[in-house]
């Protein structure tokens, strides 16, 4: 029996929407059946048994748009749960919300907190704050941007005598509070200090995700790892393979060693008949 099937996309390899069994239907015999992909491409193939007389098939495409907001896989008939304001648009078929930038969740009614990145904010005394539609980075209180955009003290206190910039509580402002810049933390109500190894940021809140054994140092402003030579990625976590991209680690005599790549390292190993003068050198 002759068989047409339909695919979601440009090849067999997506997924398949449907699929009409021929039979011995008569060439004047139509079959009113809606196929519709998820996109603007389908992908129809015909199957035939070989038995029939007939040639093939015939059918007609168009393409359907739903008004924004609406989807539905055939009529568009229903409505989407997403907050219009916040949304890109609403997918035709299923319904799902592809909310813009500031916004999540299924309808896009959550805020996207972007606060939850320590870095997102470079000033050493501003601080991260979301507000709908995004975040904004604000000084302080009691300290304000000067011409060149960087936050800096109002005023001198008179009541402490601060280590680094003084400005005024969060919780009240008549009460005078001293300031430290990222990577620095008060160990005293009026002295900074740097932040203990590991941690990093704004009040030394944030402890980094370097690999210790393999990081050579880190940034105690923004996290950012520096990793020892046999070592590489964010997180100085993946191992360099020296034998690859190291010209020569070994030093080969008419090629009698070869180089091994170790976990943080690698080895020379000589050819049989051949002896290691050092680490890296054979000779016969």
């Amino acid at each position: 029996m002759d068989s047409v099937t339909f695919f979601d996309g440009s090849s067999q390899q997506y997924p398949r929407i449907g699929e009409i069994y021929c039979g011995y239907s008569n060439e004047e015999s139509t079959l009113n059946i809606l196929i519709r992909s998820t996109g603007n491409t389908m992908t129809v193939v015909f199957t035939s048994d070989s038995s029939g007389s007939r040639t093939g098939f015939s059918a007609s495409y168009r393409a359907i748009d739903c008004e924004p907001f609406t989807y539905g896989s055939e009529t568009c008939d229903r409505n989407c749960s997403c907050i219009q304001a916040n949304t890109d648009y609403c997918h035709n078929i299923n319904g799902h919300c592809m909310c813009n930038a500031n916004w999540t969740g299924l309808d896009c009614s959550l805020l996207v907190d972007h606060c939850q990145d320590p870095n997102i904010c470079s000033d050493l005394y501003d601080k991260c704050v979301n507000i709908p539609g995004g975040y904004e980075c604000r000084c302080k209180p009691g300290l304000a941007k000067n011409s060149t955009g960087q936050c800096e003290e109002l005023q001198n206190c008179t009541q402490k005598q601060c280590s680094h910039y003084c400005g005024l509580s969060e919780t009240n402002p008549t009460i005078e509070t001293c300031y430290c810049p990222k990577g620095m933390k008060l160990s005293n109500d009026t002295t900074c200090v740097d932040c203990s190894d590991w941690y990093y940021g704004d009040d030394c809140a944030h402890h980094s995700q370097c690999y210790p054994s393999r990081t050579e140092s880190y940034n105690k402003i923004n996290g950012l790892c520096h990793c020892f030579l046999n070592w590489q990625s964010t997180y100085c976590d993946e191992d360099v393979d020296e034998c690859r991209f190291i010209k020569q680690p070994c030093v080969l005599e008419k090629d009698h060693a070869s180089c091994y790549n170790t976990l943080g390292s690698f080895e020379c190993r000589c050819s049989p008949g051949y002896e290691p003068v050092n680490e890296t050198t054979c000779d016969g």
